[in-house]
C-alpha cells in the first residue's frame, strides 16, 4: 500500500546494495537524527571523526581506564580509596577543599584501621611546601 505519507511493503528480505537489512524498526529508530560527536536524549552515540562525543550529562560505570590525560572542569567528588597510585605524581591547587576561604579543622587526612596502616615502606609520603604549614 502506499499513499502520501506511508509506504508498506511485505517483502521478505530488504536489501541495500545487496546486503540484507536485518534491523527492525525499533533498533534503527534511535539512529535517526543522530549527529556524529553530540550525544542525545534517547538516541545511539556515535564517535565525530576525531574519535569524540560531547554532550554527557552523567556517565555511570563500574571502571574508567584510559591511556591518556583526564579533564575536568569542575569539580571531582569522592576519595581514593586505594593508596597504591604510582602514576600520580603531583596535585594541583586544593582549591575544592576551600583552602582560603572556608575555617576547618582539616584538609587532608591519612588514616587506617584494622590490617590498613602506613607500614613505613614508602620514603616520602607527602611533601609540602609554603610557610603555612603547622606540625602535629
Amino acid at each position: 500500500m502506499m499513499s502520501a505519507t506511508t509506504l508498506n511493503l511485505n517483502p521478505t528480505t530488504l536489501q541495500l546494495r545487496g546486503v540484507a537489512i536485518t534491523a527492525s524498526a525499533s533498533e534503527l529508530n534511535p539512529l535517526s537524527g543522530v549527529v556524529a560527536g553530540s550525544a542525545g536524549n534517547s538516541k545511539a552515540l556515535v564517535l565525530s571523526s576525531a574519535g569524540s562525543i560531547s554532550g554527557i550529562n552523567a556517565l555511570s560505570a563500574a571502571c574508567v581506564s584510559t591511556a591518556g590525560d583526564i579533564t575536568c572542569g569542575g569539580a571531582i567528588n569522592g576519595f581514593l580509596a586505594y593508596g597504591n597510585q604510582a602514576n600520580t605524581t603531583t596535585v594541583g591547587s586544593l582549591t575544592e577543599l576551600g583552602i582560603h576561604s572556608t575555617p576547618t579543622n582539616e584538609y587532608f587526612s591519612i588514616t587506617g584501621s584494622g590490617l590498613d596502616y602506613l607500614d613505613g615502606s614508602y620514603t616520602r609520603m607527602l611533601t609540602f611546601l609554603g610557610s603555612n604549614l603547622t606540625p602535629v
